[in-house]
């Protein structure tokens, strides 16, 4: 068996597994181990997301973009 040696280690891939990856990837850390223990963690990923974006459909969540942030700062 050969061995890998990963620049980084996540346990949980849940959202916040999930963004800590992203934001690993984005400064450029190519060697990312991402373990989850759920065997169906992608229909748990859809439903998440589905439930997100009912939420902020119902207005519950208001999500912003980086210039929303930025112009309300100004005002």
């Amino acid at each position: 068996m050969s061995s890998k040696i990963f620049d980084t280690v996540i346990v949980g891939a849940g959202v916040s597994g999930l963004s800590c990856a992203i934001e690993l990837k984005i400064e450029n850390i190519e060697n990312i181990l991402l373990i989850e223990k759920s065997d169906n963690f992608l229909i748990l990923l859809e439903l998440f997301i589905k439930m997100v974006k009912e939420l902020i459909n119902i207005g519950v969540i208001k999500l912003l973009t980086l210039l929303e942030i930025s112009l309300l700062m100004v005002d």
